[in-house]
């Protein structure tokens, strides 16, 4: 079972439902969705790559915290999967926030290059109206006024030649050979279920004070609670293996 972590600083309340994917395993993703390209050439997303699979993250460029962890861990696991951009699958990454626009693009296209190489080719950072791939997909966010910042969960889609959603990784951190596997079966029409989602812990600091909210103290007593207990079953079964081991044959 695989855990994730994901930290956020937020200064609103939370709700759970603002923080996580409601996949859609099998949904149909828009191709008339209106997108633009960093040199603001309209681009509907039905004519991204036709016939390949796409790695579709979602997030916005002016984002000074998760955005841009996603937006260069996935471009590094794509790299790093033996996957070649333009030939078995293209990425895509595409803002939420109505506010951005080609110059906010094309800025995070030229630092991407800058610190990961090549020449771009099979790579789409695109601005425009998004609302339709987010619900398609099951994105949730959340504009926070007092911030300005968006509010939304972390991770990646693999969306397969027929733009229909193949499967979804969660998180931050991508593994290379998860990617390769779920694009490879993207490629074939296969349909993976969402990974689990154990754990969601939101983090939230006091513009103020800076100080951690009681939300946050409770979650990190909880989770010294619970490192505790497995800790002394560790420590129990060592010594009962311990006892067994030295008893006459």
């Amino acid at each position: 079972m695989r855990i994730m972590l994901v930290l956020l600083l937020l200064a609103a309340p939370v709700r759970a439902e603002d923080l996580q994917w409601t996949p859609h395993p099998g949904a149909a993703v828009p191709d008339t969705a209106a997108l633009l390209t960093s040199d603001g050439e309209a681009m509907s997303f039905g004519a991204l790559a036709p016939g390949r699979p796409l790695v579709l993250a979602l997030g916005y460029y002016r984002c000074t915290t998760l955005c841009g962890v996603v937006r260069d861990d996935l471009i590094s696991a794509f790299m790093a999967s033996g996957l070649r951009a333009g030939r078995d699958a293209d990425l895509v990454v595409l803002s939420i926030d109505p506010r951005d626009q080609p110059a906010d693009v094309a800025q995070a296209w030229h630092a991407a290059l800058a610190r990961h190489g090549g020449d771009g080719t099979g790579w789409h950072f695109l601005t425009g109206d998004s609302t339709a791939v987010q619900r398609a997909v099951g994105f949730r966010a959340r504009w926070d006024a007092t911030l300005q910042q968006f509010m939304h969960p972390a991770g990646a889609v693999i969306v397969a030649p027929n733009h229909r959603v193949a499967a979804y990784l969660f998180g931050v951190g991508f593994d290379p050979g998860a990617l390769r596997k779920a694009v490879q079966g993207a490629r074939t029409g296969e349909v993976q279920p969402p990974p689990s989602l154990v754990q969601l812990l939101c983090f939230r600091l006091d513009p103020v004070t800076g100080h951690r909210t009681l939300a946050i103290e409770r979650v990190v007593s909880l989770a010294a609670a619970v490192t505790a207990l497995l800790v002394g079953l560790l420590l129990w079964r060592a010594h009962r293996g311990g006892r067994g081991r030295g008893d006459p044959a």
